[in-house]
């Protein structure tokens, strides 16, 4: 379990921490540890609809106060112009995350009023359960406050048809809405005006909204009983919601036994964290599995789906969610593409040139983990076929050349995708260094699965274009530099990340003093604890700091901040170069372990800051949490000891304290 005191529950941390659940469907409540929304798309209850990239605020918050003994004290707090009211983080003593939030609150002179924040799985709702512990009695107001819009526009005022219950109300305008309570709701309807979202404001957008209050419902609490709130999108019971919660409990507890017991790691609170935390990019949408790419703001994208899917499912031994994934990402290929993304619409768009090779890398992954190649054979075998057939041949986004490579269509399909007025920040033509680099490895992968599978034909065509590849990608080798080009026609110096991947590949296309050399290139110019830097800082391209508006953002975007994700590939090339080197590895990701307290509670997000080393961009990451989590458990198990060996090491040589004093973003 992860606890904040006092002391990390001010107003400055509630910019800095907060924290996020979901239901499984791609819906999610999400706000600050203090509760105070500092972000648009916080909210209780925010309902994912067709497509987890159509979210809609339902229910923003609540509005809580708490009588004890005749004495009154308010448990919310709000941003407003100018002013922060009510100051109810003044009496919040703790904050609590396990498999969800707990809010521990001052409750009278002796008492303790525990609040958590739970998601019925598979169901577009939120149990608040109260608990009063210390004190004989007391009174608890609640007053639901609801916004209506999608979770991408800006705030504005929207008005709601509310019909009151005997212990709460229901709404079906502008969207269906049911709140009921272990309590009184007395209708007095009203709004909040001016709410502000801090982070918002930093980053460019309106940040203000008016939220809609229908009433207030009176709870009144006895010593050790809990009552419940619950805001849900159709009608159900409290008791079958409890009842659910309870079931997802012990859910909980089977993932984490089932993850110790195939990892054979010892138990760890780092460990139970990422876990959970991966859990919460798994959705279900009727009879398809996917993983959300992060919260609050992003739905399903195809590549960041694929690249965290090792660590996400077979890290964590869910094998049959690994074969539900892959089979719906089998069932969207198109011209040997894969999705880049999922729209609002559920419509797949294909926009990304390296999104089918990080599937085939995916598939290696699946039977080195599992050795069930007759599911591949059976059910994915064709799309992988069709994949080196049409990036041979070409398609929209890619085709292999005479020299063996590569080459997109698109300078901006590759994952370095931002854009600024239409036009692509980082423009990547040509070929690309780690599209190529997986060309290679998968390629050798299909020789030998096509081998297995008794197709010498095609075995023989794989390794022929395994060959070429590997002939013509000594031609990404700077020999000035001792590195590898970032892209070839046009020839692209800049030292970026990507080439760490021509050295983590399962198979390599370079030789061991190369591997060698590009490892020590990135690690003195882009390796922080947190990640690798998109550029090098001496390049006259580099961005110090990712903040300001949209455009100032994209600019960073790529061009200097810190990626988590990449540390994995990071990882795999020192244990390639470094065999058994488990330990070191472990060392170079302690920052993490004081990371899963800022930011997203027991996750990781997007990116990292370089100057400050905060965590910006999205909260909470799939392949962040799922990268982190694949490499920490692969090395823990090689060592196989009941803690991390911190042991000094010539490349990094700075104790624990001092790591995580420089990289863990607290100032």
């Amino acid at each position: 379990m992860i606890s904040l005191s006092l002391s990390e529950l001010s107003l400055e941390g509630a910019l800095l921490r907060e924290w996020a659940v979901s239901n499984g469907l791609g819906s999610y409540a999400s706000s600050s540890v203090i509760g105070m929304n500092t972000r648009k798309y916080h909210g209780l209850l925010v309902a994912a609809k067709s497509s987890p990239a159509q979210r809609v605020v339902l229910l923003s918050k609540y509005e809580e106060g708490l009588e004890v003994n005749g004495e009154w004290a308010d448990l919310s707090t709000n941003s407003y112009p100018d002013a922060v009211h009510p100051k109810g983080y003044m009496n919040l003593m703790e904050f609590r995350y396990d498999y969800a939030p707990t809010f521990v609150y001052k409750a009278g002179e002796h008492g303790m009023l525990l609040k958590r924040v739970c998601m019925v799985r598979k169901k577009n709702a939120t149990l608040t359960s109260y608990t009063l512990m210390g004190e004989e009695s007391a009174t608890l107001k609640v007053s639901p406050l609801l916004s209506g819009r999608n979770a991408h526009a800006d705030g504005g005022r929207i008005g709601w048809n509310a019909i009151a219950d005997a212990n709460g109300f229901h709404a079906a305008k502008p969207h269906s809405i049911y709140v009921r309570a272990n309590g009184k709701f007395s209708k007095d309807e009203k709004f909040y005006y001016n709410m502000q979202y801090e982070h918002e404001k930093e980053r460019g957008y309106a940040h203000s909204e008016d939220l809609y209050c229908p009433g207030t419902i009176t709870i009144r609490l006895e010593k050790g009983r809990i009552a419940h709130v619950l805001a849900s999108t159709s009608e159900m019971g409290i008791e079958f919601a409890a009842d659910a919660i309870a079931k997802e409990h012990a859910r909980d507890a089977q993932m984490l036994k089932l993850y110790y017991e195939k990892s054979g790691i010892a138990k760890n609170d780092f460990a139970d964290a990422l876990v959970r935390a991966a859990d919460t990019f798994v959705f279900h949408a009727g009879s398809e599995y996917g993983i959300v790419a992060g919260y609050p703001w992003f739905g399903e994208w195809g590549r960041d789906a694929l690249v965290s899917l090792e660590g996400i499912c077979l890290s964590s031994g869910r094998y049959g969610l690994a074969r539900k994934v892959l089979l719906r990402y089998a069932e969207l290929a198109k011209d040997g593409q894969i999705p880049n993304f999922i729209d609002e619409k559920g419509v797949a768009q294909y926009t990304s040139a390296d999104a089918a090779m990080w599937f085939l890398n995916a598939v290696h992954a699946y039977c080195a983990h599992t050795q069930d190649y007759e599911f591949v054979r059976k059910n994915l075998w064709e799309t992988c076929k069709d994949i080196v057939r049409c990036s041979i041949r070409g398609n929209g986004l890619v085709h292999m050349n005479d020299d063996g490579l590569l080459k997109v269509r698109d300078g901006g399909s590759t994952w370095m995708d931002a854009k600024v007025d239409g036009k692509a920040v980082t423009p990547r033509f040509g070929k690309p260094v780690e599209l190529n680099s997986l060309w290679y490895s998968n390629l050798v992968v299909m020789t030998g699965l096509a081998e297995r599978f008794s197709e010498n034909k095609n075995a023989s065509v794989y390794m022929e274009a395994a060959h070429a590849c590997r002939e013509s990608f000594a031609r990404y080798w700077n020999t000035e530099a001792e590195c590898l080009y970032d892209t070839l026609e046009p020839c692209s110096v800049q030292v970026r990340p990507n080439q760490i991947f021509a050295v983590s590949v399962p198979f390599s296309p370079l030789n061991e003093l190369q591997q060698r050399m590009v490892l020590s290139s990135v690690r003195t110019q882009l390796f922080t604890p947190l990640g690798l830097r998109t550029l090098s800082a001496e390049d006259k391209q580099f961005v110090a700091s990712y903040c300001g508006n949209q455009k100032e953002r994209d600019l960073a975007y790529h061009n200097g901040a810190i990626w988590p994700f990449l540390l994995g590939a990071f990882a795999d090339a020192h244990l390639k170069v470094f065999p058994n080197s488990e330990s070191t590895v472990l060392r170079m990701m302690m920052g993490f372990d004081a990371q899963i307290k800022i930011g997203c509670v027991g996750s990781i997000g997007e990116i990292f800051d370089n100057k400050t080393h905060a965590p910006v961009g999205a909260a909470s990451q799939a392949w962040s949490v799922g990268e982190i989590l694949r490499v920490y458990t692969k090395c823990r198990k090689a060592t196989a000891t009941d803690a991390p060996s911190w042991k000094a090491s010539p490349l990094f040589e700075k104790s624990k304290a001092q790591m995580i004093q420089k990289w863990s973003g607290m100032r």
